[in-house]
């Protein structure tokens, strides 16, 4: 993030940096919000000029950006403090750079699509950040079948467009919203702002490399460790290991259409949220992660089956000593297909249909999971056969007694 650019453009230079055309240039000039130096732009106007295109996108016309700006609704005079540059131009298309890329080059627009970016077309300029970047990817991924390739690049843009999203959306709610209504103007209100704005995106950015690199240890060591042992089974250098089944845990909020009405919508939300906070804590003590929230629930998977037990009981206590509303849990255990930093398969269905048959602060466990536990761990307790929809024949499931170990 270049908070401070300074290389400078004639109009004509501007507009094709800009991509856009000297006519709207000179409007921009005129409404006030580009404010050429001596006739020349930076690399800031730069980013006010892609700012207010994408205001337009959005329904603003721009007659209506002239008037936010003369009356002091609105200012672009910090934006290139905060927001990212885009860097120069290569002078080329995407086309062109596609077809340097070789029997690649066709994966680079469905590539940039699946990172939830707009696919650029063929005569779009490229830029040289771009090329580097995603030249880079696309190399690095030509190791594998080119569907692997988009399913590289729709993990990696959907973690970091949830990241991005609820990073702004935390600014937004915890700095910006409380100050409106406050302040007159946005010369009131930019001091305040830009800068906490500037640190906190620019810690973003610097965040997000470090806790990849932290990550990509932890999973790699994982992997490495677990093909490591498989080989030594193999050659018969140690005894096989005991196998045990992973665990899925369904847990979700009691009567959350109740509490939407009574509280409201924000208040609801906000306990879904800390509903996902507690069950990282919970489900990182006890061996587990949480996979996603889903609505009003969340979906947590484990190596070991008494894990997911003893977190789903930990959680619930956690929620109703928070004062919060109670939760209602299903547990099983079985094959699980991993996918994606997803986990799909019958497994996860019927520990979400367990869920659904468990009362305000219960957790239910099928006979697999009373099965795979170690005796006297937890104090199961019938709870009968029930028919869960899409599974066929009964489910035995248990009623799990006692908090966490």
């Amino acid at each position: 993030m270049d908070a401070s650019p300074t290389n400078r453009f004639d109009q004509a230079t501007f507009a094709a940096e800009a991509g856009t055309t000297v006519e709207r240039v000179g409007r921009l000039v005129e409404i006030g919000a580009l404010v050429p130096v001596d006739g020349t732009f930076s690399e800031g106007d730069v980013v006010r000029s892609r700012l207010i295109e994408a205001f337009e996108a959005s329904g603003i016309e721009l007659d209506h950006i002239a008037t936010g700006i003369r009356e002091r609704a609105m200012t672009l005079e910090y934006v290139e403090q905060f927001y990212p540059h885009p860097g120069p131009l290569t002078g080329r298309t995407y086309e062109a750079f596609a077809a340097e890329l070789g029997t690649r080059g066709p994966l680079l627009a469905p590539a940039i699509a699946a990172m939830g970016l707009p696919a650029p077309r063929p005569g779009d300029p490229s830029r040289v950040r771009d090329e580097a970047v995603l030249g880079a990817f696309v190399d690095a991924w030509a190791v594998a079948h080119p569907d692997v390739t988009l399913r590289a690049a729709r993990v990696f843009g959907d973690a970091v467009r949830r990241a991005a999203e609820a990073w702004v959306a935390l600014f937004d709610e915890s700095v910006t919203r409380p100050l409106e209504g406050r302040v007159d103007t946005v010369d009131d209100l930019a001091p305040r702002v830009v800068e906490p704005a500037r640190r906190i995106n620019a810690a973003g950015h610097q965040l997000i490399v470090w806790l990849l690199d932290r990550h990509l240890e932890r999973t790699m060591d994982k992997l490495n460790i677990d093909a490591f042992e498989r080989e030594l089974e193999r050659r018969g250098l140690v005894p096989p290991g005991p196998t045990h089944p992973p665990a899925i845990a369904f847990v979700d909020l009691s009567d959350y259409t109740h509490l939407t009405e009574e509280l409201g919508d924000e208040a609801a939300v906000r306990t879904v949220v800390r509903l996902g906070e507690l069950a990282e804590g919970a489900a990182r003590a006890h061996g587990g992660r949480v996979i996603k929230l889903l609505g009003d629930g969340v979906l947590l998977a484990f190596e070991r089956p008494h894990q997911a037990v003893a977190a789903t009981l930990v959680l619930a206590d956690s929620m109703t000593g928070a004062g919060l509303p109670a939760t209602h849990a299903g547990v099983h255990a079985g094959p699980v297909i991993a996918r994606d930093g997803d986990v799909y398969g019958g497994t996860v269905n019927i520990a979400a249909r367990v869920a659904g048959q468990a009362r305000a602060g219960e957790v239910l466990v099928t006979q697999r999971v009373v099965d795979e536990t170690p005796s006297g761990t937890f104090t199961f307790e019938p709870a009968g056969d029930a028919e869960l929809k899409g599974v066929a024949g009964p489910v035995t499931i248990y009623r799990v007694r006692g908090g966490a170990p």
